[in-house]
């Protein structure tokens, strides 16, 4: 996806919630190529959730996923900042 290649869906996920390209481009594995506008594909997937009345925009796996990354990611910030100045309002880093 846009120069990046995919290991797996939660990596794509991820790539997928990052993207701040105005389009994202999947280049496929038999030479043919996507290109889609990231807004309107974004709003479109609402719509269609809503339409078929999926609940979910994807597995609890991927959500689960993003939450342990999103905790791993925390905790790197939380770990540089051990020895830094912690003032009443914020943390200093």
């Amino acid at each position: 996806m846009n120069s990046v290649e995919v290991l797996n869906l939660s990596h794509l996920r991820q790539l997928v919630d990052e993207c701040k390209e105005t389009s994202i481009r999947f280049d496929l594995e038999d030479g043919r190529v996507v290109v889609l506008d990231y807004e309107a594909a974004r709003e479109a997937s609402f719509r269609i959730l809503d339409r078929h009345r999926i609940q979910e925009p994807m597995s609890k796996d991927l959500v689960l996923n993003a939450a342990e990354a999103d905790l791993q990611e925390w905790e790197k910030v939380d770990d540089s900042c051990e020895d830094k100045i912690v003032s009443s309002e914020s943390v200093v880093c």
